[in-house]
């Protein structure tokens, strides 16, 4: 009776997606799982009175009164609460979040609903359970017990052990990353997993970075060429284990076809030119047609959190020598993934305060 009357609330969460016109994503897949939990928690505190009831010798009806009246202030407050936590997503700027805040709002007060009439009208019509029901109470309350003697016994000592429990957790949270790669929600061995990590290391990687830069000359002036060159050298140094693409490898390439010992200063602009008579579409992407505006590709297998700051850390640590009039705009997939990152840090932390204060209102 109690998975029927709950089930029939996590079916409501399901079909409020369709109602609202949302997808179904991980997170929200997690809603009506919650929904279950919760619901189950306000069962068991109606039918844990329930049957205490009924030791008295009251008949069935009566004892599902008395229950009701016993646990229904304690159950509301309780939803109030988990409702309220729930809502505190609703400030984040991540619509899966949002979407998962109002499912499991809903849900969980429907729970509460369906605990008071489905539940009871249930047991209205199911045999009586409470004899096998309070076996497995007594057995709950004999061991329960047994661990109420040791604050008693200790009190000192539990509070102690609580605390240090508490700074471990604390010192854990420092450590928490947060992570964008629905890759990494797959196990190593996953074939889905394997085959994408595959084809990112044998054709095209998963993860870099691309750098707009804004040149205050045009690649052929020296000083222009100049800094480009070292800062590729820069990136290279920093051992970003991946290829740095740009309009300077296409040229090289092109000089060694010609002869040329090197690209350099001296001849970049020929090149350049020879380049364009060529295929102009070719240096398109590397290269605006003022010659001012260039871009750098690097490439990376770093997928998880902190690999990626690190990388990042790298490739930062090479663009801070880059003349002050140089303008520098750092993309690619790396970048995103760890700028969502940052955001998913953000609002996991804003929505547990929102939710601390809410909560907090509540009790008060």
């Amino acid at each position: 009776s109690v998975l029927a009357s709950i089930a029939i609330a996590s079916l409501g969460c399901c079909v409020l997606l369709p109602l609202a016109g949302w997808s179904c994503d991980p997170m929200i897949a997690v809603a009506p799982t919650l929904v279950l939990v919760m619901g189950t928690a306000d069962a068991i505190h109606f039918l844990t009175s329930y049957w205490d009831q009924r030791l008295t010798g009251i008949t069935k009806d009566a004892a599902l009164r008395a229950a009701a009246r016993e646990t229904s202030s304690p159950c509301v407050m309780t939803t109030l609460t988990a409702a309220a936590g729930m809502l505190s997503f609703l400030g984040t700027d991540s619509p899966a979040l949002v979407h998962f805040s109002a499912v499991a709002a809903v849900g969980v007060p429907l729970c509460l609903l369906l605990t008071f009439s489905a539940l009871p009208a249930l047991m209205h019509l199911l045999p009586d359970s409470t004899r096998y029901a309070l076996i497995e109470t007594e057995r709950w309350d004999r061991a329960l017990r047994r661990v109420m003697l040791i604050p008693a016994r200790n009190p000192g000592g539990v509070l102690f052990a609580s605390a240090l429990v508490t700074v471990a957790c604390a010192a854990g949270l420092t450590k928490l990353e947060a992570n964008s790669s629905l890759l990494l929600a797959f196990k190593s061995k996953d074939p889905m997993r394997t085959a994408v990590e595959y084809v990112g290391t044998r054709l095209r990687p998963l993860e870099g970075v691309e750098l707009a830069l804004t040149a205050p000359e045009p690649l052929v002036a020296p000083a222009t060429f100049r800094q480009l060159e070292l800062l590729e050298q820069r990136l290279a140094s920093e051992q970003l284990g991946g290829s740095i693409r740009s309009i300077r490898v296409h040229l090289a390439a092109l000089a060694r076809s010609m002869g040329y010992v090197r690209l350099d200063e001296q001849n970049v602009g020929e090149l350049l030119g020879l380049a364009e008579m060529a295929d102009r579409s070719a240096l398109d992407p590397w290269i605006s047609l003022d010659g001012r505006q260039l871009r750098l590709s690097i490439d990376s297998q770093e997928t998880s959190q902190k690999a990626r700051k690190a990388y990042m850390a790298r490739v930062n640590r090479a663009l801070a020598k880059l003349p002050s009039n140089w303008g520098i705009a750092v993309t690619g997939p790396s970048a995103l993934h760890l700028a969502i990152d940052a955001e998913i840090e953000r609002s996991a932390i804003a929505s547990l305060s929102n939710s601390i204060v809410f909560v907090t209102l509540l009790v008060m």
